[in-house]
């Protein structure tokens, strides 16, 4: 039944099962919010207000977001024609190498005008340096050495879990499987290592570690603010299971959270230890480029 084309039923319900994924994180960050909001106004002074960043800041750039995520989903549902050659999973859309470069293409603009959103609200909202946002050079140690020191122990642990997941003949990642083959030429091959393995890690790292974190840490402490940041980090990067199939097929997604919220933990670990986000980018960059090179010879 894999790779046979989805009938309406299923589509509806793999589509209403993304979407409660998706309700759920929101509802998770209303509750946090409603939570911060109370303990702000049981105490006048805030518990941790060493940081700059504010409830007000957040909201301002998660409704940033939302004009940038429905773009795209227009142009695609212009693109029908890609469907109808490509019949059967959602995935398939992603053998298209149109739907490749606008994938790819606005994930970039969207996060370069998050992270440049950030950096001037910072820079100009509240007069912080680099430094204070985590632009800085802490030392080749912790910069280079331990960083990659934990992609190749992460890597390890994680090919052993993929091996594991494996022997129960659980699905890897669909849609980095569509995207790797289709990238032939060698202007896409660069675009998808330009972005999947440097840009986006880059990006990622400053808008998890440099501001949402630093926004939950001035009000809920670092232990938290680390806590939450992980589980949302997981939870965003969890392919939805559109792709018709049995029971692997849909909780591969699931199985593969502790491997994301491991990931999480560790780049969180590394900025908060570091108090720098040269390593976490160093570690993520590490482990998107080993995935991509490993998918692209299996």
């Amino acid at each position: 039944m894999t790779g046979s084309r989805l009938t309406d039923d299923e589509e509806i319900q793999r589509l209403m099962l993304a979407g409660g994924v998706l309700v759920a994180v929101v509802l998770l960050e209303m509750l946090l919010l409603s939570r911060i909001v109370r303990k702000v106004k049981a105490r006048p002074s805030l518990p941790f207000p060493d940081v700059p960043w504010t409830i007000g800041d957040l909201m301002g750039i998660s409704l940033a977001v939302l004009p940038a995520l429905v773009l795209p989903l227009l142009v695609m549902l212009r693109m029908t024609d890609v469907w109808a050659q490509n019949p059967g999973s959602f995935f398939h859309l992603f053998r298209d190498v149109r739907i490749l470069r606008l994938a790819l293409g606005f994930t970039l603009v969207v996060q370069m005008g998050l992270g440049a959103l950030v950096i001037c609200r910072g820079r100009f909202g509240h007069g912080m340096s680099f430094s204070e946002m985590g632009l800085w050079i802490p030392g080749w140690r912790e910069s280079l050495l331990v960083p990659l020191v934990a992609a190749g122990l992460f890597a390890l642990v994680g090919w052993q879990y993929e091996m594991l997941l494996e022997a129960f003949h659980i699905p890897g990642s669909q849609l980095l499987a569509q995207l790797i083959p289709t990238a032939r030429s060698t202007a896409d091959r660069a675009l998808v290592y330009l972005s999947g393995g440097i840009v986006l890690p880059m990006l990622e790292e400053l808008l998890f570690r440099g501001f949402l974190y630093q926004v939950l840490r001035r009000y809920v402490g670092s232990g938290w603010a680390l806590a939450v940041t992980t589980f949302l980090f997981a939870v965003g990067h969890l392919e939805p299971p559109l792709e018709a199939g049995d029971w692997r097929t849909l909780m591969a997604p699931l199985l593969r959270l502790p491997e994301f919220l491991g990931l999480g933990f560790l780049l969180g670990w590394l900025a908060q230890r570091s108090g720098s986000l040269l390593p976490s980018m160093v570690l993520h960059m590490a482990n998107n480029l080993f995935a991509i090179c490993l998918l692209r010879h299996s």
